[in-house]
């Protein structure tokens, strides 16, 4: 799947608040060594070397241009690497961090009651699991999406994670992580983002849900689909007085401590 790192960036400043706001729920920590999972274009990860300036910090990613944004942000001493965060996660051979951070990956991944786990064991005793996921698959700008997929004959390229719920109950993270955790912080954030312009909730779609849609077209299909979206999703999500539309977009966030 291709990133459209320029499309994603068009809201960045909604896309950050999240981040900024797990950042901040962290508790009183100094670790060493982090790595921010799926850093994508790097805003998160800037938020952390902000936040811990002498640890070692890592970026992952599966995409090579996201990554390519991120490294001309020129954050000091800040090592980036293109990997599939899943195969990462169950490599037990691999090093242990003190803070394992992840701002809006793994709704794109299933089985978290396996991943979730994995991810405590790549922890050193002690260590810091901070998780945000968009929890917002029942939203029409998702339903809508569906529909016109199914009308157009294309329903083989509907997300499985759309269709299956890839993030779960607050109480699930809860269960998966207390045999291995001390303490877990899990709560959620529904945001009411304020878009302006023209097809402002399509235009926040591609960014990130759409991408892996959109990549599988080819022109035509493309242009009919997001003329289907347009139209659709300017009923569901009518402008107010001024011409914005207020986008709401509920978060998952999870913050949980390894077992010393």
């Amino acid at each position: 799947m291709a990133w459209d790192a320029d499309q994603y960036l068009k809201f960045e400043d909604h896309r950050t608040r999240p981040a900024r706001d797990l950042v901040n729920a962290l508790p009183p920590i100094a670790p060493s060594h982090i790595v921010d999972l799926g850093c994508g274009t790097g805003t998160s990860t800037a938020l952390l070397r902000v936040q811990f300036p002498d640890a070692q910090l890592n970026g992952i990613d599966n995409a090579p241009e996201m990554l390519a944004k991120a490294a001309n942000m020129n954050l000091p001493d800040v090592s980036w690497q293109v990997a599939d965060v899943a195969a990462w996660a169950a490599d037990r051979a691999g090093p242990a961090f003190d803070l394992i951070y992840s701002n809006a990956l793994f709704h794109w991944l299933g089985e978290h009651e396996l991943l979730f786990p994995q991810l405590i064991a790549r922890l050193t005793p002690g260590g810091i699991l901070a998780v945000q996921m968009p929890r917002n698959f029942e939203e029409p700008s998702h339903q809508l999406t569906i529909d016109c997929l199914n009308d157009m004959g294309l329903s083989n390229l509907i997300p499985t994670t759309w269709l299956q719920g890839a993030v779960g109950l607050p109480s699930q993270y809860d269960d998966w992580l207390r045999p291995h955790s001390l303490s877990r912080s899990i709560w959620t954030t529904t945001y009411y983002h304020r878009l302006e312009g023209d097809a402002p909730v399509l235009n926040w779609i591609k960014g990130a849900a759409l991408r892996p849609i959109l990549s599988a077209l080819n022109n035509d299909q493309t242009v009919e689909l997001e003329a289907r979206l347009e139209r659709l999703l300017a009923q569901a999500y009518p402008p107010m007085d001024d011409g914005a539309v207020l986008f709401p977009f509920t978060r998952l966030f999870v913050i949980a401590e390894k077992t010393p």
